[in-house]
């Protein structure tokens, strides 16, 4: 019965989350993306298990912003960013519109920057924030959560979005561009 049992998990994405175990078959994780997930290797209580790097937890954390827009998200978002800074903030998302290509070719990292500039849970006023287990009292403030937030777009515009070129929805403007005339009536 064992090898049965790890036969059944062999092509499966187990991942652990606060009410138990989720399984995620190959099907469900190419629902959003074409590429692997990038992890690593840590050992933990003695043994070596493969989870995601950080970076990629934080673009998971962005997509659900993006499809649930919950509290929970961007409290996970903002904390993780918080944990690993700026330059490393600005490094994880800079795949997230190749990784995350929508079929209408607007840019996800976009959308990411406008919902972190004015974050708006669906489920905000519903949320106490001190009654999550484990978080810090920082982030019991929704204030400080939304001056982070607004900090983490700013991070995302001025290192990822200006200077990459390539971002779909950026317009490739000539050197001496001056804006647009509105005199012209």
């Amino acid at each position: 019965m064992g090898s049965r049992r790890n036969s059944r998990y062999s092509s499966r994405q187990v991942l652990l989350r606060p009410r138990g175990w989720l399984l995620l078959g190959k099907s469900s994780r190419q629902l959003l993306r074409d590429e692997p997930l990038e992890t690593e290797v840590v050992k933990f209580r003695g043994e070596k298990i493969t989870v995601p790097t950080e970076g990629e937890i934080l673009r998971i954390k962005g997509v659900l912003i993006l499809k649930r827009n919950a509290t929970r998200d961007y409290i996970d978002f903002v904390a993780l960013a918080d944990h690993m800074g700026d330059e490393k903030v600005a490094n994880a998302l800079k795949p997230f519109d190749r990784i995350y290509r929508q079929d209408n070719g607007e840019s996800p990292l976009q959308q990411l920057q406008i919902q972190l500039a004015n974050p708006m849970p669906y489920d905000l006023e519903e949320t106490n924030l001190s009654e999550y287990k484990h978080l810090d009292q920082r982030w019991h403030d929704w204030g400080e959560m939304e001056k982070t937030c607004s900090h983490i777009a700013t991070v995302v515009f001025d290192r990822v979005c200006n200077m990459d070129p390539d971002l779909p929805g950026l317009p490739d403007l000539p050197r001496n561009f001056s804006g647009p005339d509105l005199d012209q009536g």
